[in-house]
């Protein structure tokens, strides 16, 4: 296979990085401005949510766009290095020894 490989630099992996945080913090404000009488009770309950959340988003847009919106945003793609294909479910979730 003749495919030019061009890995993204540090610089636009963190940037990405930094973007999808602001994203989820936003999400995280606008969701506690809607329950401001309990925020004290629910904050663990809040978090938690936005967490898992937040994993399983990732995830699954890694399995299914190759990237997340700050990954989109800053033109990083995740790619399987074997078939050039979008990643899938089971090696999003394998972890390298």
């Amino acid at each position: 296979m003749d495919t030019k490989i061009s890995y993204a630099g540090i610089l636009r992996r963190v940037l990405a990085c930094v973007v999808d945080g602001v994203l989820w913090m936003i999400i995280a404000f606008v969701s506690l401005l809607f329950d401001l009488d309990n925020v004290d009770k629910n904050m663990t309950i809040l978090m938690a949510t936005l967490l898992i959340t937040y994993i399983i988003f990732n995830i699954l847009t890694i399995t299914k766009y190759g990237c997340t919106p700050g990954r989109l945003l800053c033109s990083v793609r995740i790619k399987d290095a074997n078939t050039f294909k979008n990643v899938t479910l089971k090696a999003c979730l394998q972890t390298q020894e």
